[in-house]
Formats: C-alpha cells, sequence, structure tokens
C-alpha cells in the first residue's frame, strides 16, 4: 500500500490578459457592423440614416409634445452613432415625460460617460444629465441618490438660484425637516433653470 503526506496542489489555468483589449475591439467592430447591416435597408430615405437630422427632427417631436415619435428619432439616431451624448441626454427627457424612470437614468448615465472628461465646453450638457439622471432617481423615490446627482450638477453651476433651492429642498427632505411636499417631475430645464439651445431638449 502506498502512502503519501504531501498535500493536494492546484494549477490553475493562466488568464488570457494579453487578448482580452483585443477582444473588446473585436466585439466592438462587429456591433458596429450589425448596426450598419440593419441600417442598409432600401426602405429608409437617406435622411434617415442621418444622425443629425434624426437629432434635430426628435428635438422638434419633443417641443411638439410628442415624446414617444422624439424617443423614437434619437434611438434611431443612437444606432447610427453611439457617440453623441446629447442624444442619450436628449432620450432620457424624453424618458423623464413618458415616466420609463429607469431607461432615463441609463441614458443619462450614458450620456455622462461620453461626456468625460469634465471640461468647460461640456458643462451645461452634464448639468442636463446630472439633473435628469436626479430626477428619474427622485421620481422613484431613491431622494438621497437623486440629491448626489443634483449636488452634482449645483457643483458644476454653484451660481444656479433654482439648482441651489432644488438641493436644499432635497437635502430637507432626506433629512426628515422639509414641510412642503416634493414636486412631480415638470421638466428637467424648468426645475434647474438650464439654459437650452434653439436645437436641443
Amino acid at each position: 500500500m502506498f502512502s503519501s503526506n504531501s498535500c493536494y496542489r492546484v494549477f490553475p489555468t493562466p488568464l488570457r490578459e494579453s487578448k482580452t483589449q483585443e477582444e473588446a475591439e473585436w466585439l466592438e467592430k462587429q456591433a458596429a457592423a450589425r448596426r450598419v447591416a440593419e441600417l442598409d435597408d432600401p426602405d429608409l430615405r437617406p435622411e434617415d440614416k442621418n444622425p443629425e437630422w434624426l437629432r434635430s427632427k426628435g428635438v422638434q417631436f419633443f417641443k411638439q409634445g410628442n415624446f414617444q415619435a422624439a424617443e423614437s428619432a434619437f434611438s434611431q439616431a443612437i444606432r447610427l452613432t453611439g457617440k453623441m451624448p446629447d442624444l442619450y441626454s436628449n432620450r432620457s427627457a424624453c424618458h423623464l415625460k413618458m415616466r420609463n424612470f429607469f431607461k432615463a437614468i441609463e441614458d443619462a448615465s450614458k450620456a455622462l460617460d461620453l461626456l468625460d472628461p469634465p471640461v468647460d465646453e461640456n458643462a451645461v450638457d452634464r448639468i442636463k444629465a446630472h439633473v435628469r439622471r436626479g430626477t428619474g432617481l427622485c421620481e422613484l423615490e431613491c431622494y438621497a441618490e437623486g440629491l448626489i446627482e443634483f449636488e452634482a450638477a449645483f457643483k458644476i453651476d454653484p451660481t444656479n438660484q433654482n439648482l441651489e433651492e432644488d438641493c436644499n429642498k432635497l437635502r430637507q427632505y432626506v433629512q426628515g425637516t422639509y414641510d412642503g411636499e416634493l414636486l412631480e417631475y415638470q421638466s428637467t430645464d424648468e426645475s434647474s433653470n438650464v439654459s437650452t439651445d434653439s436645437d436641443d431638449c
């Protein structure tokens, strides 16, 4: 009979760390190719393949109060190019109006990811995205998390009195010292007094 005093040893398989970046790039290229194939539809008009045209059409629908059509236009533009943060931010505004709060938060988060690094040129867009994400969180009764977003927006523009008031109300509400009622979502830009361009939601 054979006996041994040695202990059991495990030899883990090494990770393919050097291939991770290449695999991510390949997956991104495949996703882009699928998007192009989806859009290679002979029934689509040339302007339906132009993200800028779709963006302006979406803004027009939004201003007319047709939020479903606006969301559809922004979604089509995002399928064409997922690199424009204002498309996600505008679609987030549509979702807020349609009370799709989880989708609004997701789109506002994606807009903020694309607005990195934070610079002065994208400050207004970052404020809008923070306010929209904060509004979505507050509508889901996640007031402490919503307050963090409003404070992030106020940190970008500390001169904005409406944002300061919103932060104070939310802070008092979270602490249980606010006597009034928090307003239902009216419009992210109305509640925060963020200036909007004519070609934006």
